[in-house]
C-alpha cells in the first residue's frame, strides 16, 4: 500500500478521493489502502489484485463496489449478480470488462478462483466469432473486486494476490446513495483526485 506520507508529497492531493471513501462507508486508515489497489487497477504495469469488500448485510458493499466501479471502469453493468460457476464464466467476464465486479458473492469454487488468478496474471483466451475460419484469441489481464458476508477467498494462489477490507455496520442504508453521489460534485471531486494521484503515483514511478 501506498505509505500516507507519500500521499501528501508533491502535487498530489487525495483528500477529496480519502473523503469520498470515507462517505461510502470504509473506515478510516483502510482508504489508503483502498486507494493504493486503484492505483493498481489503473497502472498497466502493475500487478493485478483482488478486492474483497466483506461485512454485515446493508452495510453499503454493494454501494462501495459500484462506485468504485464507476470510477475505474465505467460500463453498462457495474456489477455481476451472477457468480461464476466455470472457467467459461471467468472468460466471458473477462471479455465483457477490463476490471471484474461480482456482486454478493457466498462461494468461488477452486476452478474459478484458480482462473480468477490465471485472468489476473495475464492470460490468452478464445474469443469466439460468427466466421470460424480462423482461431480467434484475446489477451486479457483483469483486476477483480467482489463484496461478500465473509471471505471467500479460499486458494492460495488467489489469496496471496488478495486485499480485503471490513466494512462496519450501518445504522440506516440509503437506496438512492449511488444517484445522490452522481448527482453531486462529490464523484466528480473523487475522479480528479484519483486522476492527480495516478499522475503523481505514475511519475514517481519513472
Amino acid at each position: 500500500p501506498l505509505p500516507y506520507a507519500t500521499l501528501h508529497g508533491g502535487s498530489a492531493n487525495p483528500e477529496p478521493l480519502r473523503r469520498f471513501l470515507q462517505r461510502c462507508n470504509v473506515p478510516k486508515g483502510q482508504d489508503i489502502l483502498v486507494m493504493a489497489w486503484m492505483m493498481t487497477v489503473m497502472l498497466p504495469e502493475a500487478s493485478r489484485v483482488l478486492m474483497e469488500l466483506t461485512g454485515m448485510p446493508r452495510n453499503g458493499k454493494t454501494s462501495l463496489q459500484a462506485v468504485l466501479k464507476c470510477l475505474l471502469d465505467n460500463s453498462a453493468w457495474l456489477l455481476q449478480k451472477k457468480t461464476p460457476r466455470k472457467v467459461s464464466d471467468v472468460h466471458q467476464l473477462a471479455q465483457d470488462d477490463f476490471l471484474i465486479s461480482l456482486d454478493q458473492v457466498k462461494a468461488l469454487n477452486k476452478d474459478v478462483q484458480s482462473e480468477l488468478a490465471n485472468i489476473m496474471d495475464g492470460q490468452l483466451i478464445e474469443w469466439p466469432l460468427k466466421r470460424q475460419e480462423y482461431e480467434n484469441r484475446l489477451f486479457v489481464r483483469c483486476p477483480v473486486i467482489l463484496n461478500s458476508l465473509e471471505s471467500v477467498v479460499t486458494e492460495p494462489e488467489l489469496a496471496e494476490r488478495s486485499v480485503s477490507v471490513e466494512l462496519p455496520s450501518l445504522s440506516d442504508a440509503n437506496p438512492a446513495f449511488i444517484d445522490q453521489l452522481q448527482a453531486s460534485s462529490d464523484m466528480a471531486n473523487a475522479y480528479q483526485g484519483l486522476r492527480d494521484l495516478l499522475v503523481y503515483v505514475a511519475h514517481d514511478r519513472e
